[in-house]
């Protein structure tokens, strides 16, 4: 809800409240040739077939409600001031049974994860923009973010039906996590003659602390984190003439880490794998570096080139290490330096009236150089990404789209992900002066011709281990939308977003 008394004011109110929800389920069926063997050892002691039902429930109720103020003045600055406050109750349980087969009325184990942990967090910002000088506007601004993330895990087993779960106390804990940023920042940009310029940098002053203890009282661990950083970034463009325009840029940012990546006490996420997370997990700082050209060509198309680096710090991979004879640890953790060298092809282009296109490219060199379980890391490789969309109109009303997006194979710390590409197509048809408007779209297009939607991630310490999971997901996907618009009008105000639940989610 928005209110505005008079041209210089605005007064914003918003409220956001729901629920999400999301299951995954894995049923596998180990086969004789599931074998358990000792670790250090090629020994086999023996062949096991049984079938495991593992379910993850993933539930989170929110509630947020937010204020915004802005005011512009006399001389045209303006002040602008915003307030958020987010309530998230996430949860829901991980169900993992190890049975018979195929006489699944045998029961070998039983697990059942709980994991009840709410947040609370608090957004205040405020930012002034005003015109000091004739070659461009000054941006300084202020924001604060704290988060309360408080979590109860239960982890629970039994080896017959007729019996009550007993505690695994090792494998359960209570973990909280409090996280306080203040952020000052300052931007200046303009415009002069054939220049567009802009130049800014923020300085972070970040805390975090992060408590476990284990129901088994034997872990009561605290874990500090904090930093003072600065992030500069700056862009420059020249407009060459009309049609063609090169532009520099350089920018630090950072990619914080998931409450639920910090966790260090098991989940049991498969049969063979115990998902957990770094205490001690630093967030990721990437520096970037851009150099590009922007040409238009006859016919009203655009082409542009974008070459690029980035390096990472404290880059976080999955990883693995042994927990016991079959079964793997599952770990998010810093894992080194991440570098990509390469380049962004694209164009926009229209053949024909009623027929646009966007093709891109993207083509890189990525290394990997660290260190994890006191091993070296040390991978890399030239990697890819293609993007296709293109639309046809047939008439006003009536247009055809199809989208391509295609990854290339990626290395990781330990192994490498497959190829993945998913190929749409969407047809829509508006009526009645555009009020009604039917789509009808094709999600993930296979036919049984193509491995659509379809990835395979392998893992391996030679000698140690080796694992790899073919991830096959929905294809052939049919959707059918109506939507009606009774009354045409422009709606100014602001829908909020959550800044904190919807990640952890």
């Amino acid at each position: 809800m928005e209110y505005t008394p008079d041209t210089t004011n605005t007064f914003s109110l918003g409220v956001f409240a729901g629920k999400r929800d999301k299951d995954r389920l894995a049923d596998i069926v180990y086969y004789d040739n599931h074998a358990v063997s000792p670790a250090d050892s090629d020994n086999r002691l023996y062949t096991f077939q049984y079938y495991n039902h593992n379910l993850r429930n993933r539930t989170s109720d929110f509630a947020l409600g937010s204020f915004d103020y802005d005011h512009t003045f006399k001389n045209t600055s303006k002040l602008s001031t915003s307030v958020l406050y987010e309530y998230t109750l996430l949860g829901g349980p991980t169900v993992n049974q190890n049975l018979g087969y195929p006489d699944t009325s045998v029961l070998y184990q039983d697990e059942y994860n709980t994991n009840d942990n709410p947040l609370h967090g608090i957004r205040a910002q405020i930012d002034y923009s005003f015109k000091p000088f004739d070659f461009g506007q000054l941006e300084v601004g202020y924001q604060y973010r704290n988060l309360d993330h408080t979590g109860d895990f239960i982890y629970e087993r039994r080896t017959d039906f007729n019996d009550d779960f007993t505690l695994v106390p090792e494998f359960s804990s209570e973990v909280n996590l409090t996280r306080n940023i203040n952020s000052f920042y300052s931007q200046i940009s303009g415009k002069k003659g054939n220049w567009d310029y802009s130049a800014g940098a923020r300085l972070e002053v970040m805390d975090r602390v992060l408590t476990l203890k284990d129901k088994a009282n034997t872990i009561d661990d605290t874990y500090n984190y904090d930093f003072t950083k600065l992030y500069p970034s700056a862009s420059i463009q020249y407009a060459i003439n009309d049609k063609t325009n090169i532009k520099a840029a350089y920018s630090k940012r950072v990619e914080r880490t998931t409450t639920f990546k910090m966790n260090p006490f098991p989940e049991r996420e498969h049969s063979e794998t115990l998902e957990q997370g770094d205490p001690e997990l630093k967030p990721e700082f990437i520096d970037l570096v851009e150099l590009g050209i922007n040409k238009k060509i006859k016919g009203g198309n655009t082409v542009f080139a974008t070459a690029y680096y980035r390096n990472t710090q404290n880059l976080v991979n999955r990883v693995n290490t042994i927990y016991n004879d079959t079964i793997l640890n599952r770990i998010y953790s810093n894992v080194g330096k991440a570098k990509a060298i390469g380049i962004e092809l694209g164009a926009e282009l229209k053949p024909t009236k009623n027929w646009t296109n966007f093709i891109g490219a993207n083509i890189y060199n990525y290394a990997i150089d660290g260190r994890f379980d006191n091993r070296p890391v040390d991978s890399e490789s030239t990697q890819y990404s293609v993007n296709l969309n293109s639309t046809y109109t047939f008439w006003q009303n009536a247009s055809l789209q199809f989208t391509f997006n295609y990854l290339s194979e990626r290395v990781t710390a330990q192994g490498e992900d497959s190829r993945f590409y998913s190929p749409n197509l969407t047809f829509q048809k508006s009526f009645f002066n555009d009020a009604l408007t039917a789509t009808l779209q094709w999600q993930n297009i296979d036919m049984g011709l193509l491995s659509t939607n379809e990835q395979r991630i392998t893992t391996y310490r030679p000698g140690e281990f080796y694992t790899t999971t073919n991830y096959i997901y929905e294809v052939d996907m049919v959707f059918i939308n109506l939507s009606y618009t009774f009354k045409n009008g422009k709606n100014k105000s602001k829908f909020i977003e959550s800044e904190f639940g919807k990640r952890e989610f």
